[in-house]
């Protein structure tokens, strides 16, 4: 083909049965063109000069694609007919090109995103659920299982406290057994199934002697308060059962004729009544001291003990006669 084909094509190869050839190598007036060119007239069909010329002297690399043009649809400019070439005619509807395959190429693919299981903290960067958050669900439903257990032995030992309270005021809230009263003279020995037991003595006075090692050579006495009096009551006590016997200054009370009642306080003399217990076959002596007010008659002695048949226990009581 001559060089005037659409303004001197340098690369004007069309492949048979090409109705159009784009040409990339064209000039014309010293400026660079990219055209399309009918394959039967060799007429330019479209125009489109280079944003820049070429680099010369510089091969070009085959797998890289030309610059992007800017490309001038044919309804607003035409390019004019070069001398020598025949009339262009009207472009046909023809479907645009493809981008070059190299452009695509350019292009960056999406890097994928990074894995979260694979490093956790990596993951709490990204906003993921490393494995120390994942097993966090299981850690609190462990102890929501042990509290569940806690709360329910919590409830069921209220419950067996509850109940036991109950029944135990329910058997002490009852009526009381009713004892059985005997009276005693001073001087009468009593036995029981358990004991035997006796009043020895009793003796009201305002001062008695003091037990400890003076005492012994220069009687130094304990008075009482004004207003008030001593009783002191001599006793022993037998034990004559098969088990121990307890025993205790707290079994005597006196009381008077208005019902008051007088607990036994602190003997300080000479064999007070011990507090123990006593072995089978042993016998124990001992005083009980009671302070009452001076003006008082008519008093009581009174000591519970083990009834003589059966369970049911015995009050004595024993009238002093002051």
């Amino acid at each position: 083909m001559s060089g005037n084909i659409c303004g001197n094509c340098a690369n004007y190869k069309p492949k048979p049965g090409e109705q159009f050839f784009n040409c990339t190598k064209a000039k014309h007036a010293g400026l660079s063109y990219g055209m399309q060119v009918r394959a039967n007239t060799q007429s330019c069909e479209a125009l489109t000069p280079h944003q820049r010329p070429p680099t010369t002297g510089v091969p070009r690399q085959a797998s890289q694609a030309p610059p992007p043009a800017t490309r001038i649809a044919p309804a607003e400019k035409k390019a004019a007919p070069l001398p020598g070439t025949a009339k262009p005619m009207a472009r046909p509807s023809t479907p645009r090109a493809a981008t070059p395959p190299a452009a695509a190429a350019r292009k960056p693919a999406p890097q994928p995103a990074p894995p979260i299981e694979q490093d956790g903290q990596q993951g709490m960067e990204t906003g993921g659920i490393c494995e120390e958050d994942r097993a966090a669900p299981a850690e609190r439903a462990r102890l929501c299982a042990w509290g569940k257990g806690i709360l329910i032995l919590t409830v069921v030992f209220a419950i067996a406290l509850v109940s036991g309270l109950i029944y135990f005021f329910a058997l002490s809230g009852g009526e009381p057994e009713p004892l059985i009263v005997e009276n005693y003279e001073t001087g009468q020995v009593i036995e029981t199934r358990q004991e035997i037991f006796n009043l020895i003595s009793t003796e009201r006075t305002d001062k008695y002697i003091r037990a400890d090692w003076i005492g012994l050579i220069v009687s130094l006495y304990i008075e009482a308060q004004p207003g008030t009096d001593f009783v002191i009551v001599e006793t022993t006590l037998t034990n004559v059962g098969d088990t121990a016997l307890s025993i205790s200054p707290d079994d005597f009370g006196l009381r008077d004729p208005a019902g008051r009642e007088y607990k036994q306080s602190k003997y300080q003399g000479f064999d007070p009544f011990p507090k123990n217990k006593l072995a089978p076959t042993e016998t124990v002596y001992g005083k009980v001291l009671f302070i009452v007010p001076e003006l008082v008659s008519g008093l009581e002695l009174t000591r519970l003990m083990p009834g003589a048949g059966g369970e049911q226990p015995v009050l004595g009581v024993w009238k002093l006669g002051f």
